[in-house]
């Protein structure tokens, strides 16, 4: 199949993309709040993935490749339309924040209604959050993919967990 795509088969590039979409564009929706978006970062994804398909290297999980090239598309998607972006002053002293510890909460609500409350989080937030938990990228990391200071990510995913966990209390 990925020998097909390279060679531009419709047919190989149609089974790829009917394989790995409905998995990636779970992965979309979890970067954007609305289905329109998640359909243009799958779409722009899919552009993105068979453009790099020959520098995939068989040797890693080809969805995990492909996965990166989605989250970078969504990553550059909002970096692309700032309108989506709720535009909040950042503290310098991120002791200022609360105390999470203190404002824990242990519920039971399952994974589909734990990801339409993350929707509503603010698009940084979101992004932020989504690769932190979701992606497991450290905050430099995400720092360096987001071209922000760390301490700025930093302060964004606590606000986001902070909004999650007054979300949740309200569950």
């Amino acid at each position: 199949m990925i020998d097909g795509c390279l060679k531009n088969d419709r047919q190989c590039q149609k089974k790829l993309y009917d394989k790995f979409s409905p998995a990636l564009f779970a992965v979309c929706k979890r970067y954007s709040n609305c289905e329109s978006d998640a359909e243009d970062i799958l779409a722009d994804g899919f552009v993105n993935i068979f453009k790099s398909l020959n520098t995939f290297q068989k040797k890693s999980s080809l969805f995990y490749w492909m996965k990166s090239i989605i989250v970078k598309t969504a990553i550059d998607y909002f970096r692309k339309n700032k309108k989506h972006y709720n535009n909040l002053p950042i503290e310098d002293n991120i002791s200022l924040l609360p105390n999470l510890e203190e404002s824990k909460i242990y519920t039971k609500i399952d994974a589909h209604a734990l990801i339409e409350i993350i929707k509503k989080m603010p698009d940084e937030w979101r992004i932020i959050f989504n690769m932190r938990i979701i992606e497991d990228l450290s905050f430099k990391e995400i720092a360096n993919e987001l071209n922000k200071n760390e301490n700025t990510v930093r302060v964004y995913f606590l606000r986001g967990k902070t909004w999650l966990s007054e979300q949740l209390k309200h569950e």
